[in-house]
């Protein structure tokens, strides 16, 4: 008995090695891609079959799942006796990194009962909308109406405390999911973010659908350039075929607290939303960490600030009851954002532009934020100057800024008109009326009223970068530090030149200012100034043409000594023309004669009178 034993199993054992070559792995492809195809409803394809003995099973290389799933390779595992009669009865499914694509909408078409006993999945991903989940290992338990146990221990940069299980309930219909309190345990992800906390789920699904509820406890994300950890204690998720809801709950960073609630709808197809976000008291610093973790750097402003946002069903941002406060500035207002458009509606009490200029840092290259809206700011400081009363449109695109129309208060006169902020470059075009000039230059004082078309880089390099055209009024002021008077009488040289008006156009390019003509109208006298000005070291390169009134002549005459008054050249009326040269220094100018000019006073005087005269005087050098 033992020694028919021994032969029958002798037999069997020869048969079983002698296997590979006695039966052909390729008289199972057709069977096997009937059988998958049914389960599956998708058709299936593979390049290329063999069958292995240990374990015992057949190996497919380069598995195809029409439009879903592509795997390295698939180890079929089936039993001894079926295969020896040419069927395949399946125990177990073993996939090496498969490639799944999840696609809405696309039930499967599988018409027969064929149950896996075991499917185990080695290093596999899964793709939704584009965004890719790697390293995923599974085992699938059970089918039909069994009971199956899907142990996933690693799912992205997230590694969880203990395998994540997955319990499964199949009945006529519907599938129920339930998952355990699972501990989730700290990983190194992105930017080295760390995970700790506790998720549950209790869902069902029925015809494709998806509902019942979901909860985090203990939820804490560190790390990955978050400022301080963010924390959610507790948060609950309903969960219908068509939205996710969540009740209130709060989040932490520091001493930072916000809450939120609200649902996202038609989260399997469009989505859409509508949450709200309160932030009663925020540290800005933090609100600013969280942005950058999710991929909006650049905010370096520190404060408090106060909010309620709220995301609507076209996923558009609305930011209401704003209340900030950032280093000595407090601003109110709103903010709405769609997409790339940005509309703004703010308050300031106060803000600097040099203190600004540390709260953003904007990334290099062309911006597709469009921003637009209005601002009202009390007071702004600009380097020296101040401006009162700010109010403005504002636009912004391309990484061009444009406050349009633009009016303010400044130095007891208003301005109004455009200003445009590109790559640190400020341009204005606009008019200034009656501005006192006493606080911006000590050389003139007195109200200017001008039209402007000017370019400067804000800063030490302000003067220097000064561009553009100004056409100037200036009425009833003063000339710093020289009585221009008495320079020409040789008998007063300190003190100022009160004047009636000022008129005339000053040109502007790499700190120096230019000028073909400025008119000067005096008490008893006129002056025509024509020349340039350095802006950098304060410099005067001037000609100067002055014309006083007979009484005045007169009384020159009778009094004055020096030798501008001998170089007075006296025009057929009887008044006293003066060509000079002014050098020097806006602080210590410096009047001499020019004798070219009274050279050529002389020779027109003869030939055609006064007007001749004044046209000698415009020729340039």
């Amino acid at each position: 008995m033992a020694r028919r034993f021994l032969i029958v199993a002798g037999v069997l054992a020869a048969v079983f090695l002698l296997l590979p070559y006695l039966v052909s792995a390729e008289r199972f492809r057709p069977i096997l891609t009937q059988r998958l195809t049914a389960a599956t409803g998708k058709r299936v394809d593979f390049e290329g079959i063999a069958l292995r003995l240990f374990p015992l099973s057949l190996r497919i290389d380069g598995l195809k799942l029409e439009g879903v799933l592509t795997a390295e390779h698939v180890s079929v595992r089936s039993r001894l006796l079926p295969l020896l009669s040419g069927d395949v009865e399946i125990d177990g499914i073993d996939v090496v990194r498969p490639v799944y694509e999840h696609r809405a909408g696309e039930p499967g078409q599988a018409q027969s009962g064929v149950v896996f006993k075991e499917i185990t999945i080695v290093d596999g991903t899964v793709v939704v909308s584009g965004q890719l989940y790697e390293h995923i290992d599974a085992t699938i338990k059970g089918g039909g109406a069994g009971r199956a146990i899907w142990r996933m221990p690693k799912f992205g940069a997230v590694e969880l405390r203990d395998p994540l299980t997955v319990e499964f309930v199949h009945t006529p219909g519907e599938t129920s999911v339930r998952i355990p309190n699972t501990s989730v345990a700290p990983r190194d992800g992105a930017g080295g973010a760390k995970i700790n906390g506790t998720i549950s789920a209790d869902l069902k699904i029925r015809d494709g659908a998806l509902s019942g509820d979901a909860k985090l406890t203990n939820f804490e994300i560190a790390g990955g350039g978050l400022y301080e950890p963010l924390r959610i204690s507790a948060a609950a998720l309903g969960i219908t075929p068509d939205r996710i809801s969540a009740a209130r709950f709060s989040l932490t960073a520091g001493p930072t607290k916000v809450t939120a609630f609200g649902v996202v709808k038609n989260y399997m197809k469009d989505l859409a939303a509508d949450i709200t976000i309160d932030a009663p008291s925020a540290r800005i610093e933090d609100l600013a960490a969280l942005a950058k973790a999710y991929g909006f750097g650049g905010i370096n402003a520190k404060g408090v600030v106060s909010f309620r946002a709220r995301i609507n069903d076209d996923m558009a941002v609305s930011i209401d009851n704003l209340n900030a406060t950032i280093g000595e500035s407090h601003i109110e207002g709103s903010v709405q954002a769609r997409g790339n458009k940005v509309t703004i509606d703010l308050n300031a009490d106060k803000l600097s532009a040099a203190e600004m200029r540390q709260w953003y840092t904007a990334k290099p290259g062309p911006s597709t934020t469009r921003v637009a809206g209005n601002v009202a700011i009390g007071r702004v400081v600009v380097d020296a100057q101040v401006l009162e009363n700010v109010k403005s449109g504002v636009g912004m695109q391309g990484g061009v800024m444009k406050f349009e129309p633009l009016t303010a208060n400044v130095n007891g006169g208003m301005m109004a008109g455009a200003l445009t902020v590109q790559d640190g470059a400020v341009a204005f075009k606009g008019r200034f009326e009656r501005v006192d000039l006493q606080t911006i230059t000590k050389a003139v004082s007195g109200p200017i009223t001008a039209d402007a078309d000017i370019r400067f880089a804000p800063g030490a390099d302000l003067l220097k970068s000064l561009d553009g055209t100004l056409a100037l009024a200036i009425d009833k002021g003063r000339i710093n530090p020289v009585n221009l008077i008495g320079a020409l009488g040789g008998l007063m040289k300190d003190g100022s030149t009160p004047f009636v008006a000022v008129r005339g156009t000053l040109n502007f390019a790499q700190g120096m200012a230019t000028t073909d003509e400025i008119a000067l109208e005096l008490d008893r006298a006129a002056a025509k100034f024509s020349g340039r000005m350095n802006l950098i070291d304060q410099s005067l390169d001037l000609r100067l043409l002055t014309t006083m009134n007979k009484q005045l002549s007169a009384e020159l005459a009778k009094t004055a000594v020096g030798n501008l008054l001998a170089a007075a050249i006296a025009s057929p009326s009887g008044e006293l023309m003066m060509p000079s040269l002014v050098r020097g220094t806006f602080a210590k100018p410096v009047i001499t004669p020019d004798a070219g000019a009274v050279a050529k006073l002389q020779q027109e005087r003869l030939k055609s009178g006064l007007k001749g005269i004044f046209d000698a005087f415009k020729t340039k050098r």
